[in-house]
């Protein structure tokens, strides 16, 4: 428009927000069942569909697609391995939880049922690659990638252009479907008024992992949509719980961006694939609660599976099952990785036939402790006491919050914690007692017990004497400090 024009006409739209989109799939046959580009009446044609061409980056639902599928497929990884959740960084760029502090070592499924960053980062870094986790990205479906894109904040959903809500509810549809990905479809078949078939929908499909893997996947997503949580009086629970709707099978992840500009839910059931976007269009910060998502996802899922009988998500052949530590994922040690301080820490876990663990923990190890100075005994102490310690690997744990796997020396009424500077400081061990919960669960030290010391295996011993403490420290074990919460799942 230029000076002299004359105005015909102009209209003005309202736009509500925050929008969102939804797309329902059935995952069996790639048909798209429902779709919402948007809030609000349609009022024109042609106009922007957020379900189909707005992109959105992913946030941590990228996770499952690019760093766990991955490592479980082709990386002959488990749901029962490790990574360390705790200061990590690659080059000048460090990464952190969305939550506060470090939890010390988790499996790759506590990394998905609490998505945990620090945890999906080493997992891409240290297992699989940037490089493959954009492959098997694209082979899920996702079209929108660049070659930028292969870089360490790829598995956090920091990617150049971002994704559509069809193109990742279409991928985790795959997994809901076996392994096996469909091809969104849209028209099914076009007939002339004599019933003669003038277009049929082409059925492209690809096989993108096991299907063994699959059931991995959705049955740590399953376990995510329910009340777990990591600690027992610390807010770190199951990220999709809130999702989930009574009377069906199902299995998801959430994704929230930075400073909550989008925030997702995609899950499925054995019937329909499901994912929700919300956000602004303009990506702003969404204020006043960033879970009302998830109940869109529950209230339309329960009522489309209203009437349906459940049957469960079936356990494929190639599944076994095996008992296992949770803090090293290898096979239990009797007596020992059973006796840790928090609690029971062996449980039992799904693996692919012929990757369950041949070797013992490594991570536990018991040591004789003299009662009255909390220290590893020496001949000379009046009094022993046999305690389960971890044991944490040189480099880790050097700096974490409450809960996490940290290398440092302890009394029976005191523990120290890596200070904001180089040296160490003293605090009291909190008292509170965890709350009783569902499920397998690590417990609190009591009162004047001193939390995990590391010990050599050689037996190497002190005295009381602290320097030589912390030298039997910083060569080998380390300990988990206890803080404001004692870990759990």
């Amino acid at each position: 428009m230029k000076e002299g024009d004359e105005i015909l006409g102009e209209r003005t739209e309202l736009i509500l927000e925050p929008q969102v989109s939804f797309v329902i799939l059935e995952p069996s046959t790639g048909q798209v069942k429902a779709i919402s580009g948007g809030r609000g009446e349609k009022r024109a044609n042609l106009t922007l569909n957020r379900a189909t061409d707005a992109l959105r980056q992913p946030g941590s639902a990228f996770k499952i697609l690019t760093g766990f599928a991955p490592a479980l497929d082709v990386g002959q990884k488990t749901l029962a391995d490790v990574y360390y959740d705790g200061p990590y960084r690659v080059g000048e760029k460090a990464f952190s939880n969305w939550y506060s502090g470090y939890t010390g070592y988790s499996n790759i499924r506590d990394g998905i049922v609490y998505s945990m960053n620090i945890v999906a980062v080493r997992c891409l870094m240290e297992t699989v690659s940037p490089e493959l986790g954009t492959v098997y990205a694209r082979n899920f479906g996702i079209t929108t990638l660049t070659d930028t894109d292969a870089n360490p904040a790829l598995v956090l959903g920091g990617v150049t252009d971002g994704v559509t809500n069809l193109e990742l509810t279409a991928a985790f549809g795959a997994i809901g479907n076996g392994g096996v990905y469909r091809e969104p479809v849209f028209i099914t078949e076009i007939l002339d008024r004599n019933g003669n078939v003038l277009y049929r929908a082409p059925d492209r499909k690809r096989q993108v992992i096991r299907e063994t893997t699959a059931f991995l996947l959705t049955d740590a997503m399953a376990e995510s949509m329910t009340g777990s949580r990591k600690f027992s009086f610390k807010s770190l629970g199951a990220t999709s719980a809130r999702s989930a709707f009574s009377g069906m099978s199902q299995a998801g992840k959430s994704g929230t961006t930075t400073s909550n500009k989008d925030i997702w839910f995609v899950g499925f059931t054995p019937y329909y694939a499901a994912g929700i976007w919300a956000g602004y269009d303009e990506n702003q910060v969404i204020t006043g609660g960033t879970s009302f998502h998830k109940d869109i996802w529950r209230t339309i899922m329960g009522e489309i599976h209203e009437g349906l009988p459940d049957p469960g998500f079936s356990v494929p052949a190639g599944i076994t099952g095996a008992y296992v530590c949770r803090k090293s994922g290898k096979r239990p040690i009797p007596g020992v990785c059973d006796a840790d301080p928090r609690g029971n820490a062996v449980y039992r876990e799904y693996f692919a036939v012929g990757t369950e663990p041949e070797e013992y923990c490594d991570r536990h190890v018991q040591a004789a402790i003299c009662t009255e100075t909390g220290m590893t005994a020496s001949p000379e102490c009046p009094q022993t006491e046999l305690r389960t310690f971890m044991r944490v690997d040189e480099g880790e744990g050097s700096s974490g919050g409450p809960g996490a796997d940290a290398t440092g020396g302890l009394h029976a009424s005191r523990s120290c914690e890596r200070g904001g500077g180089d040296s160490w400081k003293r605090r009291k061990t909190a008292r509170r007692r965890p709350s009783r919960g569902e499920g397998e669960r690590h417990r609190r030290n009591r009162p004047g017990r001193a939390p995990d010391i590391g010990k050599r295996a050689d037996g190497e011993q002190c005295a009381g004497d602290r320097r030589q403490m912390e030298l039997v420290e910083r060569r080998a074990l380390g300990l988990e400090l206890w803080g404001d919460g004692a870990e759990q799942r």
